[in-house]
């Protein structure tokens, strides 16, 4: 015991516990000046202060209000349309993915009969200008991908 303490809530700020909880180890008969047994009694108390108004509950009640107002925010920029779930962007890229696979499967019987009998300088802007339409399809912000 080094610096015996000079009252009861330097005793029960010491240890973490509440006035209360102090009033009763005294009354049970422990020595709160002896920080052996204050020691030993803090550390065989229940872990659970959920229930003893200790600063769990008040970190419990902070995260659930953070949580709450996070959830607010993201509802309000969803309604604002600066947020879009995870489902519509899975969606939309599928529906990328779907568009640019089905015109690149068919650019061989559309591109035939147009490259037919072209010179190797003429084919290049042909197959250029095809990609460009497929891909424009998928980019543009009136396309139906995005709806």
């Amino acid at each position: 015991m080094k610096n015996k303490p000079k009252s009861k809530r330097s005793i029960y700020q010491k240890w973490g516990i509440t006035a209360g909880t102090l009033d009763a180890w005294i009354a049970a008969g422990v020595d709160v000046y002896n920080d052996d047994q204050m020691a030993q009694k803090v550390s065989d108390r229940q872990p659970n202060k959920l229930t003893d108004g200790g600063t769990d509950l008040h970190q419990a009640k902070l995260r659930k209000l953070n949580a709450d107002a996070h959830r607010a925010e993201l509802q309000a920029a969803q309604i604002q349309k600066k947020l879009i779930s995870m489902e519509e962007v899975e969606s939309a890229f599928t529906s990328m993915g779907a568009r640019l696979r089905a015109h690149l499967l068919r650019a061989e019987n559309d591109l035939s009969p147009i490259l037919e009998g072209l010179t190797a300088s003429q084919i290049a802007p042909k197959i250029r200008s095809y990609i460009e339409r497929a891909l424009t399809e998928i980019h543009s912000p009136t396309s139906d991908v995005w709806r």
